[in-house]
């Protein structure tokens, strides 16, 4: 047996995320936890089917502070799009299409979030793998990428390879 427990704020989203999967079971107050606090039940041998509904959980509430002109700004991870790159000015692309200006190298970038389901796509781009709507394959194997938000990234071709093998695909 094992059981994971969050507070009850949490509720909506862990229910939601495994509704359709009858391995797990949701425990509440009635099964003996604390007033506010919520867990899920699952059997040894279904661990494999929790983990990685655990690290979704886990980027989802995920925040990291970052540097900008101003001072520092606190950014869930999970509400990147993309990060991109005009020479020395590095652009966060964030759902709802706003953008913040940060003041960290672009390298310095991937090396923080490349755990955290993010991969280099490019020179000057680096993409939030849960953002990617649609991949398509373009001329030159380069392929075109369909955000959630809707906009267009491009993979450069150097950077296919490394790309196919974040998401599994190679």
């Amino acid at each position: 047996m094992f059981k994971v427990i969050w507070n009850q704020e949490k509720h909506k989203q862990v229910s939601e995320k495994i509704k359709s999967d009858n391995t797990f079971k949701i425990l509440t107050s009635n099964d003996g936890l604390h007033d506010g606090e919520i867990g899920i039940f699952c059997d040894e041998k279904n661990l494999d089917k929790l983990k990685p509904l655990l690290k979704d959980l886990e980027l989802e509430q995920l925040q990291m502070v970052f540097p900008t002109q101003k001072g520092w700004i606190q950014v869930h991870i999970d509400k990147v799009t993309y990060i991109e790159s005009y020479g020395e000015d590095i652009m966060m692309h964030m759902v709802k299409k706003s953008t913040e200006e940060i003041k960290q190298p672009l390298y310095q970038l991937e090396h923080m979030l490349e755990n955290h389901g993010f991969v280099r796509i490019g020179k000057s781009f680096i993409v939030n793998l849960r953002k990617i709507r649609y991949i398509h394959v373009t001329y030159n194997a380069k392929l075109q990428l369909e955000l959630t938000n809707r906009e267009i990234i491009y993979v450069s071709r150097s950077y296919v390879s490394k790309f196919k093998h974040a998401l599994g695909i190679k």
